[in-house]
Protein backbone atom coordinates (compact mmCIF):
# COMPACT_ATOMS: atom_id res chain seq x y z
CA UNK A 1 0.00 0.00 0.00
CA UNK A 2 1.38 3.37 -1.01
CA UNK A 3 1.61 5.82 1.89
CA UNK A 4 0.86 9.50 1.29
CA UNK A 5 1.44 10.78 4.85
CA UNK A 6 4.40 10.60 7.21
CA UNK A 7 4.24 9.97 10.95
CA UNK A 8 4.17 13.32 12.76
CA UNK A 9 5.93 12.07 15.89
CA UNK A 10 7.91 9.10 17.21
CA UNK A 11 4.73 7.90 18.90
CA UNK A 12 2.89 7.82 15.56
CA UNK A 13 5.85 6.02 13.98
CA UNK A 14 5.59 3.34 16.68
CA UNK A 15 1.92 2.86 15.75
CA UNK A 16 2.81 2.60 12.05
CA UNK A 17 5.58 -0.01 12.37
CA UNK A 18 3.34 -3.07 12.97
CA UNK A 19 1.42 -2.13 9.81
CA UNK A 20 4.69 -1.87 7.87
CA UNK A 21 5.86 -5.24 9.18
CA UNK A 22 2.48 -6.95 8.92
CA UNK A 23 2.57 -8.14 12.54
CA UNK A 24 3.17 -6.84 16.08
CA UNK A 25 6.91 -7.15 16.81
CA UNK A 26 6.75 -8.47 20.38
CA UNK A 27 9.98 -8.70 22.38
CA UNK A 28 11.87 -7.04 19.54
CA UNK A 29 13.99 -4.06 18.64
CA UNK A 30 13.10 -2.41 15.33
CA UNK A 31 15.71 -0.29 13.55
CA UNK A 32 14.61 2.19 10.89
CA UNK A 33 17.24 3.58 8.51
CA UNK A 34 16.76 7.25 7.69
CA UNK A 35 17.88 9.23 4.65
CA UNK A 36 17.17 12.77 5.68
CA UNK A 37 13.45 12.69 6.42
CA UNK A 38 12.82 9.57 4.34
CA UNK A 39 12.66 6.12 5.95
CA UNK A 40 14.67 3.31 4.37
CA UNK A 41 15.30 -0.27 5.41
CA UNK A 42 13.40 -1.55 8.46
CA UNK A 43 15.08 -4.28 10.53
CA UNK A 44 13.66 -6.34 13.38
CA UNK A 45 15.87 -8.12 15.93
CA UNK A 46 14.91 -10.53 18.71
CA UNK A 47 15.78 -9.23 22.16
CA UNK A 48 18.29 -11.00 24.35
CA UNK A 49 20.02 -10.48 27.70
CA UNK A 50 23.18 -12.08 26.36
CA UNK A 51 25.81 -9.41 25.74
CA UNK A 52 27.55 -11.34 22.96
CA UNK A 53 24.24 -11.89 21.15
CA UNK A 54 23.49 -8.18 21.36
CA UNK A 55 26.90 -7.21 20.02
CA UNK A 56 26.53 -9.59 17.07
CA UNK A 57 23.03 -8.26 16.35
CA UNK A 58 24.30 -4.67 16.55
CA UNK A 59 27.17 -5.40 14.16
CA UNK A 60 24.80 -7.02 11.69
CA UNK A 61 22.34 -4.13 11.97
CA UNK A 62 25.13 -1.64 11.33
CA UNK A 63 26.34 -3.57 8.29
CA UNK A 64 22.86 -3.32 6.76
CA UNK A 65 22.56 0.38 7.66
CA UNK A 66 25.90 1.24 6.09
CA UNK A 67 25.01 -0.65 2.93
CA UNK A 68 21.69 1.19 2.80
CA UNK A 69 23.52 4.52 3.02
CA UNK A 70 21.63 5.68 6.11
CA UNK A 71 22.66 8.93 7.78
CA UNK A 72 20.57 8.37 10.92
CA UNK A 73 18.46 5.72 12.63
CA UNK A 74 15.30 5.46 14.67
CA UNK A 75 15.22 2.84 17.42
CA UNK A 76 12.05 1.26 18.76
CA UNK A 77 11.87 -1.37 21.50
CA UNK A 78 8.71 -3.47 21.79
CA UNK A 79 8.61 -5.22 25.14
CA UNK A 80 6.30 -7.08 27.50
CA UNK A 81 8.22 -6.20 30.67
CA UNK A 82 10.38 -3.22 31.73
CA UNK A 83 14.00 -3.18 30.51
CA UNK A 84 13.44 -6.19 28.23
CA UNK A 85 14.89 -4.36 25.22
CA UNK A 86 17.42 -2.13 27.00
CA UNK A 87 20.59 -4.18 26.39
CA UNK A 88 19.99 -4.59 22.66
CA UNK A 89 18.88 -0.97 22.28
CA UNK A 90 22.08 0.14 23.99
CA UNK A 91 24.27 -2.10 21.82
CA UNK A 92 22.75 -0.86 18.55
CA UNK A 93 22.77 2.76 19.70
CA UNK A 94 26.44 2.58 20.70
CA UNK A 95 27.42 0.89 17.42
CA UNK A 96 25.53 3.48 15.36
CA UNK A 97 27.06 6.39 17.24
CA UNK A 98 30.57 4.95 16.87
CA UNK A 99 29.96 4.70 13.11
CA UNK A 100 28.88 8.34 12.91
CA UNK A 101 25.14 7.68 12.57
CA UNK A 102 22.76 9.92 14.46
CA UNK A 103 20.22 8.17 16.70
CA UNK A 104 17.18 10.33 16.04
CA UNK A 105 14.68 8.44 18.17
CA UNK A 106 14.87 5.93 20.99
CA UNK A 107 11.40 4.87 22.05
CA UNK A 108 10.17 1.84 23.99
CA UNK A 109 6.61 0.56 23.54
CA UNK A 110 5.01 -1.24 26.47
CA UNK A 111 1.41 -1.66 27.62
CA UNK A 112 0.06 0.72 25.00
CA UNK A 113 2.40 3.55 26.01
CA UNK A 114 5.49 5.00 24.38
CA UNK A 115 8.51 5.82 26.54
CA UNK A 116 10.70 8.31 24.66
CA UNK A 117 14.27 8.93 25.84
CA UNK A 118 15.95 12.19 24.82
CA UNK A 119 19.64 12.95 24.29
CA UNK A 120 20.09 13.80 27.97
CA UNK A 121 18.67 10.47 29.13
CA UNK A 122 15.34 11.90 30.27
CA UNK A 123 12.25 9.80 29.49
CA UNK A 124 8.79 11.10 28.69
CA UNK A 125 5.78 8.79 28.52
CA UNK A 126 2.47 9.07 26.76
CA UNK A 127 -0.28 6.75 25.55
CA UNK A 128 0.09 5.79 21.91
CA UNK A 129 -2.55 7.30 19.60
CA UNK A 130 -5.28 5.13 18.10
CA UNK A 131 -4.33 3.82 14.62
CA UNK A 132 -7.36 5.52 13.06
CA UNK A 133 -6.08 8.86 14.40
CA UNK A 134 -2.67 8.52 12.74
CA UNK A 135 -2.77 9.87 9.15
CA UNK A 136 -0.01 7.49 8.01
CA UNK A 137 -1.96 4.50 9.34
CA UNK A 138 -5.53 5.55 8.57
CA UNK A 139 -5.42 4.17 4.96
CA UNK A 140 -4.65 0.72 6.35
CA UNK A 141 -7.51 0.97 8.82
CA UNK A 142 -9.97 2.11 6.15
CA UNK A 143 -8.89 -0.77 3.92
CA UNK A 144 -9.46 -3.26 6.72
CA UNK A 145 -5.76 -4.12 6.96
CA UNK A 146 -4.56 -4.94 10.48
CA UNK A 147 -1.24 -6.34 11.72
CA UNK A 148 -1.28 -9.94 12.91
CA UNK A 149 -0.55 -10.72 16.58
CA UNK A 150 2.86 -12.34 16.01
CA UNK A 151 5.55 -12.96 13.41
CA UNK A 152 4.56 -16.63 13.33
CA UNK A 153 0.95 -15.72 12.55
CA UNK A 154 2.24 -13.68 9.62
CA UNK A 155 3.91 -16.65 7.96
CA UNK A 156 1.12 -19.10 8.84
CA UNK A 157 -1.36 -16.86 7.06
CA UNK A 158 0.70 -17.17 3.87
CA UNK A 159 1.90 -20.78 4.16
CA UNK A 160 -1.31 -22.83 4.55
CA UNK A 161 -1.64 -25.79 6.89
CA UNK A 162 -0.48 -28.97 5.21
CA UNK A 163 -2.98 -31.46 3.78
CA UNK A 164 -1.19 -34.74 4.43
CA UNK A 165 -4.01 -36.85 2.98
CA UNK A 166 -3.78 -35.01 -0.33
CA UNK A 167 0.03 -35.13 -0.19
CA UNK A 168 -0.13 -38.93 0.04
CA UNK A 169 -2.27 -38.98 -3.11
CA UNK A 170 0.20 -36.71 -4.91
CA UNK A 171 3.07 -38.96 -3.80
CA UNK A 172 1.34 -41.93 -5.40
CA UNK A 173 0.44 -40.02 -8.58
CA UNK A 174 1.48 -41.28 -12.00
CA UNK A 175 5.12 -40.51 -12.62
CA UNK A 176 5.93 -39.97 -8.97
CA UNK A 177 9.41 -41.02 -7.97
CA UNK A 178 10.84 -41.02 -11.49
CA UNK A 179 13.85 -38.87 -12.25
CA UNK A 180 12.85 -35.68 -14.01
CA UNK A 181 14.45 -34.11 -17.06
CA UNK A 182 13.39 -30.98 -18.87
CA UNK A 183 12.60 -31.80 -22.48
CA UNK A 184 10.51 -34.91 -21.91
CA UNK A 185 7.21 -33.05 -22.37
CA UNK A 186 7.92 -29.34 -22.28
CA UNK A 187 4.54 -28.32 -23.70
CA UNK A 188 2.66 -30.05 -20.89
CA UNK A 189 5.11 -28.80 -18.28
CA UNK A 190 4.73 -25.19 -19.44
CA UNK A 191 0.94 -25.55 -19.42
CA UNK A 192 0.87 -26.96 -15.87
CA UNK A 193 3.24 -24.32 -14.53
CA UNK A 194 1.26 -21.53 -16.22
CA UNK A 195 -1.82 -22.79 -14.37
CA UNK A 196 0.02 -22.51 -11.06
CA UNK A 197 1.48 -19.09 -11.92
CA UNK A 198 -1.88 -17.57 -12.85
CA UNK A 199 -2.83 -14.54 -10.70
CA UNK A 200 -6.26 -14.09 -12.30
CA UNK A 201 -9.29 -14.19 -10.02
CA UNK A 202 -10.87 -16.86 -12.24
CA UNK A 203 -7.75 -19.06 -12.30
CA UNK A 204 -8.26 -22.74 -11.60
CA UNK A 205 -7.88 -23.20 -7.81
CA UNK A 206 -4.68 -25.03 -6.95
CA UNK A 207 -6.67 -27.48 -4.84
CA UNK A 208 -8.57 -28.54 -7.98
CA UNK A 209 -5.46 -29.32 -10.01
CA UNK A 210 -4.94 -33.08 -10.64
CA UNK A 211 -2.51 -34.95 -8.41
CA UNK A 212 -0.21 -35.84 -11.29
CA UNK A 213 0.09 -32.16 -12.26
CA UNK A 214 1.03 -31.15 -8.72
CA UNK A 215 3.61 -33.92 -8.67
CA UNK A 216 4.98 -32.69 -12.00
CA UNK A 217 5.43 -29.19 -10.56
CA UNK A 218 7.53 -30.26 -7.57
CA UNK A 219 9.47 -32.88 -9.53
CA UNK A 220 10.37 -30.29 -12.16
CA UNK A 221 12.01 -28.06 -9.54
CA UNK A 222 14.54 -30.83 -8.90
CA UNK A 223 16.03 -29.79 -12.24
CA UNK A 224 18.34 -26.93 -11.23
CA UNK A 225 18.33 -25.49 -14.76
CA UNK A 226 14.57 -24.98 -14.64
CA UNK A 227 14.63 -23.87 -10.99
CA UNK A 228 17.17 -21.15 -11.76
CA UNK A 229 15.35 -20.07 -14.91
CA UNK A 230 12.05 -19.73 -13.03
CA UNK A 231 13.80 -17.67 -10.35
CA UNK A 232 15.28 -15.41 -13.01
CA UNK A 233 11.99 -14.92 -14.82
CA UNK A 234 9.72 -14.52 -11.79
CA UNK A 235 12.15 -12.30 -9.84
CA UNK A 236 13.73 -10.13 -12.56
CA UNK A 237 17.30 -9.16 -11.83
CA UNK A 238 17.89 -11.85 -9.22
CA UNK A 239 19.92 -14.14 -11.48
CA UNK A 240 21.32 -13.68 -14.96
CA UNK A 241 19.70 -15.67 -17.76
CA UNK A 242 22.77 -15.36 -19.96
CA UNK A 243 24.45 -18.62 -18.90
CA UNK A 244 21.29 -20.72 -18.91
CA UNK A 245 20.29 -23.12 -21.69
CA UNK A 246 18.04 -21.37 -24.19
CA UNK A 247 15.30 -24.05 -24.26
CA UNK A 248 15.00 -23.94 -20.47
CA UNK A 249 14.75 -20.14 -20.46
CA UNK A 250 12.04 -20.36 -23.12
CA UNK A 251 10.20 -22.95 -21.03
CA UNK A 252 10.37 -20.73 -17.92
CA UNK A 253 9.05 -17.76 -19.86
CA UNK A 254 6.13 -19.78 -21.20
CA UNK A 255 5.45 -21.05 -17.68
CA UNK A 256 5.26 -17.46 -16.39
CA UNK A 257 3.40 -16.03 -19.40
CA UNK A 258 0.37 -15.07 -17.29
CA UNK A 259 2.46 -13.05 -14.83
CA UNK A 260 2.11 -9.41 -15.95
CA UNK A 261 5.40 -8.22 -14.40
CA UNK A 262 7.34 -10.75 -16.52
CA UNK A 263 8.43 -9.80 -20.02
CA UNK A 264 11.27 -9.36 -22.48
CA UNK A 265 11.67 -5.65 -21.76
CA UNK A 266 14.34 -4.12 -19.54
CA UNK A 267 14.54 -5.78 -16.14
CA UNK A 268 12.30 -3.89 -13.71
CA UNK A 269 13.31 -3.06 -10.19
CA UNK A 270 10.74 -4.30 -7.65
CA UNK A 271 10.04 -0.71 -6.64
CA UNK A 272 9.09 0.08 -10.24
CA UNK A 273 6.36 -2.55 -10.43
CA UNK A 274 2.89 -0.87 -10.41
CA UNK A 275 0.69 -1.40 -7.35
CA UNK A 276 -1.82 -3.54 -9.26
CA UNK A 277 0.97 -5.85 -10.43
CA UNK A 278 2.25 -6.19 -6.87
CA UNK A 279 -1.18 -7.66 -6.11
CA UNK A 280 -0.54 -10.21 -8.88
CA UNK A 281 2.84 -11.07 -7.35
CA UNK A 282 1.16 -11.72 -3.99
CA UNK A 283 -1.49 -13.87 -5.70
CA UNK A 284 1.14 -16.03 -7.42
CA UNK A 285 3.10 -16.29 -4.17
CA UNK A 286 -0.03 -17.60 -2.50
CA UNK A 287 -0.60 -20.21 -5.20
CA UNK A 288 2.98 -21.48 -4.84
CA UNK A 289 2.45 -21.79 -1.09
CA UNK A 290 -0.78 -23.72 -1.70
CA UNK A 291 1.05 -26.21 -3.88
CA UNK A 292 3.61 -26.72 -1.11
CA UNK A 293 0.79 -27.62 1.30
CA UNK A 294 -0.59 -30.32 -1.02
CA UNK A 295 2.55 -32.26 -1.98
CA UNK A 296 4.97 -34.51 -0.06
CA UNK A 297 6.90 -32.28 2.34
CA UNK A 298 10.26 -33.82 1.43
CA UNK A 299 9.82 -32.43 -2.09
CA UNK A 300 8.99 -28.86 -1.04
CA UNK A 301 12.29 -27.10 -0.11
CA UNK A 302 12.86 -25.59 -3.56
CA UNK A 303 9.18 -24.66 -3.88
CA UNK A 304 9.11 -22.99 -0.45
CA UNK A 305 12.38 -21.23 -1.26
CA UNK A 306 10.94 -19.93 -4.54
CA UNK A 307 7.92 -18.67 -2.56
CA UNK A 308 10.27 -16.90 -0.15
CA UNK A 309 12.39 -15.34 -2.88
CA UNK A 310 9.30 -14.03 -4.66
CA UNK A 311 8.13 -12.60 -1.32
CA UNK A 312 11.49 -10.90 -0.82
CA UNK A 313 11.48 -9.50 -4.35
CA UNK A 314 8.00 -8.12 -3.68
CA UNK A 315 9.22 -6.50 -0.46
CA UNK A 316 8.37 -8.91 2.37
CA UNK A 317 11.72 -9.83 3.92
CA UNK A 318 10.03 -11.26 7.03
CA UNK A 319 8.13 -13.87 5.09
CA UNK A 320 11.16 -14.57 2.91
CA UNK A 321 13.31 -15.38 5.93
CA UNK A 322 10.71 -17.69 7.42
CA UNK A 323 10.34 -19.51 4.08
CA UNK A 324 14.09 -20.03 3.84
CA UNK A 325 14.14 -21.26 7.45
CA UNK A 326 11.24 -23.63 6.72
CA UNK A 327 13.09 -25.05 3.71
CA UNK A 328 16.17 -25.69 5.85
CA UNK A 329 14.08 -27.39 8.52
CA UNK A 330 12.92 -29.85 5.87
CA UNK A 331 16.33 -30.23 4.24
CA UNK A 332 19.29 -28.87 6.28
CA UNK A 333 21.52 -29.33 3.21
CA UNK A 334 19.41 -27.17 0.89
CA UNK A 335 22.18 -24.85 -0.31
CA UNK A 336 20.00 -22.34 -2.15
CA UNK A 337 17.86 -21.52 0.87
CA UNK A 338 20.99 -21.32 3.05
CA UNK A 339 22.63 -18.81 0.70
CA UNK A 340 19.49 -16.68 0.43
CA UNK A 341 19.10 -16.66 4.21
CA UNK A 342 22.69 -15.44 4.53
CA UNK A 343 22.08 -12.69 1.97
CA UNK A 344 18.89 -11.66 3.74
CA UNK A 345 20.54 -11.50 7.15
CA UNK A 346 23.26 -9.22 5.74
CA UNK A 347 20.84 -6.96 3.90
CA UNK A 348 22.07 -8.07 0.46
CA UNK A 349 19.24 -8.29 -2.07
CA UNK A 350 19.91 -10.83 -4.86
CA UNK A 351 18.80 -8.37 -7.57
CA UNK A 352 21.35 -5.84 -6.27
CA UNK A 353 24.38 -8.14 -6.20
CA UNK A 354 26.07 -10.04 -9.00
CA UNK A 355 24.88 -13.64 -9.10
CA UNK A 356 25.71 -14.13 -12.76
CA UNK A 357 27.87 -17.15 -11.93
CA UNK A 358 24.87 -19.05 -10.63
CA UNK A 359 23.38 -20.07 -7.33
CA UNK A 360 24.66 -22.90 -5.14
CA UNK A 361 23.69 -26.20 -6.68
CA UNK A 362 22.92 -24.60 -10.02
CA UNK A 363 24.30 -25.68 -13.34
CA UNK A 364 24.94 -22.11 -14.44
Amino acid sequence: MTLHARPRSPFEFAVLLPYRLGYHPRRSVVVVAMHGRTAGVVQRHDVSDDRDHCEVAAARALEVLERDGADAILLFGFEDAPWQTSRLLEAISDAATAAGLSVGVRLVVRDGHGHLTDDDGRTSTQRLPRPADVPAVAPFVRAGVHPLPTREDHVEQVLPERDEERAACVAAASGGGRSFAVGADDHRLAHVWSSVLDPARDAVPVTEMPDDELRLVVDSLLDVHLRDALISVLCPGSLSLAAMPGPVVDLARRAAARCPWVGDDATPHPADVPDHEHEDVVAVRGRLAQVAALVPQALTPSLVTLTGLLSWWEGDGTLAGMCFERALEIDPDHRLSWLLLQLLSHGLRPWEVALSDGLPGSAA
